[in-house]
Parts: structure tokens; sequence; C-alpha cells
């Protein structure tokens, strides 16, 4: 009996020291499992982080590409505006030029005329003076004798 209680404590030490080893074994196939496991989800996240830098770099090189574009076509409508409002500009520059020339031709054309008419004064002041001294009579005794002599012919009339 004795040697049975040995054999079943030897068998149970046996036992105890098997499912031990066999515990121990499917800890480190499941530990196994488990690290093999972790760093295939860690694979994926990381693949999963690069698809989603790479969609944010295009993204974000969509939007400077739009925004260079949106840039380029306000640049080009501020250059036409620039250019239409250069180009009124330049044409009020030269109606306004036009316009200060035909004054100033118009203040010499009236200085002219204001020579003129003064000559004309003269010459009519010159005119009457000689008339006068030729017909020997003033200006007002030639305006009644006038007067005198369509009196008499209405008279006659």
């Amino acid at each position: 009996m004795e040697l049975t209680i040995v054999i079943a404590i030897v068998a149970a030490a046996a036992g105890v020291g098997a499912g031990f080893v066999v515990r121990a074994q499917t800890a480190k196939r499941r530990e196994g499992n488990a690290e093999a496991q972790a760093e295939k989800i860690l694979a994926e996240a990381k693949q999963k982080q690069q698809d989603l830098l790479l969609e944010a770099k295009e993204k974000s090189l969509k939007m400077i590409e739009e925004a260079k574009a949106e840039e380029k076509q306000r640049h080009e409508e501020t250059k036409r505006a620039q250019e239409r409002v250069e180009q009124r500009e330049s044409t009020f520059d030269k109606k306004l030029l036009d316009l200060e020339e035909k004054h100033e031709k118009l203040e010499t054309e009236k200085e002219r005329l204001r020579g003129v008419k003064t000559r004309l004064e003269e010459l009519t002041a010159e005119s009457v003076k000689k008339l006068e001294e030729v017909a020997g009579l003033s200006k007002e005794d030639a305006l009644n004798r006038l007067l005198a002599q369509i009196e008499q012919d209405d008279a006659e009339a």
C-alpha cells in the first residue's frame, strides 16, 4: 500500500507536472497567437494610417491646386479690370487734351475777333469822319438832310 501511495503521489506529481507543462505550452501558443494577432492588427492599423495620410495629402494637394487656379482666375480678372481702367483713363486724358486745345483755339479766335471788331470800329469812325469832310456835313446834318429829302419825296408823291 505504501508503494501504491508513493506511486499515486508520484503519478499525481507527474500529472501535475504534465498538466503544468501542457498548460505552459498552451499558454505559450495562445501568447504566440495573441502576439501574431496583435502584430496583424498593428500592421493593419499602420496600413490604414498610411492610406489615410495618403488620402489627406491628395486632398490637400487638390485643395492647393484649386486655390491656385482660383487665385490665377482672380489675378486675370483683376488684370483685365486694371486694363479697362487704364484704357478709360487714357481715353479721358485724350478727351481732356482735345477739350483744352479747343478751348485755347476758341480763346485765340475770340481775341482775334475782338481785334477785328476794334479795327472795324476804327475804320467805321474814319469812314464817317472822311464822309463828313467830303460832304462838308456832320453826321447829324447829313441825317437831317436825308430826312428832309425823304419828306419832300413823300410830299411830292
